[in-house]
């Protein structure tokens, strides 16, 4: 009893910021490169960016993993071999928008090894949600029709920034694409050099206009960055296009990385092929083409 009570008035002592951790989410990184201390007894809580669709141990039989809403709580299991042999294992959690965590987490060899009660783990800041289907509608009304699409109150005051907002509109629906916010309507089709691939995932209509989705991925040293991305169409190129490419850094992980595409349609009149070029920055010659369908 006295122990239990020590220790409960050690964990009292301790400042909060001791006992939470901040996980920030982005680009490489889904979870703590080090593992999460455990020990029995105690409960670690996770507290996602969004509600968890699931959470799964890596052992079912040195970890449990409870999910609500947001959190997941995790507890060892108390067992001769969890106290014996301390295994380390992995858990994996899965959130409703698709963001992932991972972790590993570590069996402590006291309580007072055991520094952590709470985990939060923070979006991406980069992070850019999947277009809902109201913003769709109006990007394609406003892509079919221009300021025609507005209410005819305002658009005598909205005339004056018809141009910008068609550029921003058009970028923004590349974006969209480049990040698979669209959904793809041809088989995919996929072609390498010297183990960089270009993954082709298809056209999609938006009003006069087609959105077409690439992606590379880089399979070995160095990495590949993207620099100038070609189109042509029946042999002409096609210099009116817009391409956004959130991420030029291919790292050699096998990881893709989106390029977005959005084109007039009447680029591709008379059944004109759609072929793509991916070139590597500042280097002569490392090219990889695909035709998109």
């Amino acid at each position: 009893m006295i122990g239990l009570v020590l220790s409960l008035l050690a964990a009292l002592a301790a400042p909060a910021a001791e006992r939470t951790r901040v996980v920030q989410l982005g680009p490489g990184v889904d979870g703590p490169a080090e593992p999460l201390p455990l020990y029995f007894d105690q409960r670690l809580t996770l507290v996602m960016p969004g509600p968890v669709r699931l959470a799964v141990p890596g052992s079912p039989d040195v970890v449990t993993a409870h999910v609500k809403d947001q959190l997941v709580v995790l507890s060892l299991v108390d067992s001769e071999f969890v106290r014996v042999r301390r295994p380390t294992t992995n858990l994996t959690v899965l959130t409703v928008d698709g963001t992932p965590f991972t972790c590993r987490l570590s069996v402590a060899a006291s309580a007072a090894e055991a520094s952590l009660d709470l985990v939060r783990v923070l979006p991406d800041p980069d992070k850019v949600q999947r277009a809902g289907p109201e913003a769709v509608a109006l990007v394609e009304a406003w892509l079919g029709e221009g300021p025609k699409a507005l209410p005819e109150a305002v658009r005598p005051a909205f005339a004056p920034l018809a141009a910008q907002v068609d550029a921003r509109a058009r970028r923004q629906v590349a974006g969209w694409v480049a990040r698979d916010g669209a959904e793809r309507l041809a088989d995919t089709r996929r072609t390498k050099r010297a183990f960089v691939y270009l993954t082709s995932h298809g056209l999609v209509r938006v009003g006069p206009f087609l959105a077409a989705r690439l992606s590379v991925t880089n399979h070995t040293q160095p990495p590949f960055t993207i620099g100038a991305v070609r189109l042509r169409a029946g042999g002409a190129d096609v210099t009116d296009a817009v391409v956004e490419v959130p991420d030029r850094v291919v790292a050699p992980d096998g990881e893709p990385r989106g390029v977005g595409v959005l084109l007039p349609a009447a680029a591709l009149a008379d059944g004109a092929a759609l072929e793509a070029e991916v070139c590597e920055a500042d280097v002569a010659g490392r090219c990889v083409a695909i035709e998109v369908r």
